[in-house]
């Protein structure tokens, strides 16, 4: 039997620091037949320190990626039966890791560390008994909260969870067991290798190498509420009860409260909310992003691209480029046909149609065009109204209502953060923001931006001198 991460006598500190961790019990971490159960004591699992706490989840992660690999050449190998052992021996890691304390210790810290519990965070002490507390077969007690979000679409909405710390940890802790054991691919951005702005970066490399001509952008139709929820539970390797209990959060809707804009607009009630919050993926969940990308991972790994066949995917949003319209129409059709046969759900992929690199492609908020072989990526007309909008009420909010400058601050700062890839950023904030300075609590706002604008112009000009100086 494998013992990572476990110890088999607790410290006599933390026995005095955490007096109540000394009743242990046996939680069964899943529910089909033939399965393992692991003692959940959290003093045989506690370290005596939270840097300790990481290296043990450090080395049980690594020890879990190790096993994957393994399995992954025992499967390329064709070797069947060597692949279900690794594949059962990492799925039992899995479960050593979201049943030690040391797992549950650097879940609840990360939870306290997002910006939405930084103000109610506890003290370490207290830290420590919530991550003892913490059980992952449980069903939870936290209180929910279930907002219908407008979509672009009138009227449909969306059903974003919003969880309190407690599930958060939770989901945190399932999500670093997925993540070890669901790979992706290279040409996936959404929780790993980079994010949106690899992405955005990764499609204007293509666009600039000139051995394409024609794009097509395409999305998952409400993807998240399309997945079978009871296929997802058989197939995590994170066991039964751990999806049911901590991923799914079932029955969650007995201690869901329901509000959000969305519920005026549409005249909702609070039933069809709940009723859309409980298919497929929760929205808002942390663990939900790594399942959705793994699913299209097993897509897209399964299907053979032609030649000449470019891919990128970020969420739910895809890009393709090909050097003619023939061979582009023909790998959409087969994109659409593998999501439309595989068996997690009713997945419908969606196209906008074939387009020129000439006339622009729209990706991730971007509108990305080639003319004369150059790429330009120029945020679309909504993303900068919205900006627009949004610093007049901030403004509006300040020399009113009295409120603290920082928060127009930093919503700039943010914008201009998230629209990086846009080389004109700072200029066009500038000018956005100029008729307020003459506002004494604006001023610290825009020598925030001028002096960002002037690192990133030196930046460019470095750059640009070491092009010719290599030329």
């Amino acid at each position: 039997m494998c013992r990572i991460g476990l110890r088999r006598s607790a410290p006599k500190t933390l026995l005095a620091v955490h007096p109540q961790l000394g009743a242990g019990r046996s939680e069964r971490v899943v529910g089909r037949p033939g399965e393992m159960t692991r003692p959940s004591n959290s003093v045989l699992t506690a370290p005596l320190t939270v840097k300790g706490a990481y290296k043990q989840v450090s080395r049980m992660l690594g020890r879990i990626r190790s096993v994957t690999m393994q399995a992954d050449a025992a499967e390329r190998s064709g070797n069947a039966t060597g692949c279900k052992r690794l594949r059962r021996k990492a799925r039992f890691l899995s479960q050593t890791l979201t049943t030690s304390y040391s797992g549950k210790l650097v879940a609840v810290i990360r939870a306290y560390k997002n910006p939405r519990f930084a103000q109610q965070a506890p003290s370490l002490p207290e830290m420590m008994q919530i991550a003892a507390s913490v059980s992952m077969v449980d069903t939870g007690t936290e209180e929910l909260r279930i907002k219908a979000v407008d979509k672009k679409t009138y009227p449909e909405f969306r059903a974003i969870v919003a969880l309190g710390p407690i599930e958060t940890a939770r989901q945190y802790l399932v999500d670093m067991a997925l993540k070890a054991q669901l790979p992706v691919l290279p040409n996936q951005f959404l929780t790993r290798h980079g994010g949106r702005h690899a992405a955005v970066g990764q499609v204007r490399e293509l666009m600039a190498s000139g051995r394409y001509r024609f794009a097509v952008t395409l999305d998952l139709k409400d993807f998240y509420p399309s997945l079978d929820r009871e296929w997802l539970v058989s197939h995590l390797p994170v066991g039964e009860r751990v999806s049911r209990n901590a991923i799914f959060l079932e029955n969650f809707h007995r201690r869901a409260r329901v509000s959000g804009y969305g519920l005026y607009r549409h005249a909702l009630s609070a039933h069809p909310v709940l009723v859309r919050s409980q298919l497929g993926l929760l929205q808002g969940a942390a663990s939900s992003p790594t399942i959705s990308e793994a699913i299209i991972a097993d897509v897209v790994r399964r299907l053979v691209l032609a030649e000449g066949v470019a891919l990128v995917n970020y969420a739910d949003n895809f890009v393709l480029l090909a050097n003619s319209r023939e061979q582009l129409e023909a790998a959409v059709q087969s994109l659409q046909d593998a999501f439309a046969r595989h068996p997690a759900g009713e997945l419908r992929l969606l196209s906008d149609g074939v387009k020129r690199l000439c006339d622009g492609v729209v990706f991730l908020g971007y509108k990305h065009k080639r003319v004369k072989g150059k790429v330009t990526c120029v945020p679309l007309e909504k993303n900068t109204s919205k900006f627009l909008h949004r610093v007049r009420h901030l403004a509006l909010r300040v020399l009113v209502n009295g409120a603290d400058p920082l928060c127009l601050r930093r919503y700039v700062l943010s914008w201009a953060s998230a629209f990086r890839d846009w080389e004109c950023r700072f200029s066009f904030v500038m000018q956005a923001l100029r008729p307020l300075v003459q506002v004494p609590a604006f001023r610290s706002v825009y020598s925030a931006l001028l002096e960002r604008g002037r690192l990133q112009f030196d930046r460019l000009e470095a750059e640009a001198q070491r092009k010719c100086a290599n030329a």
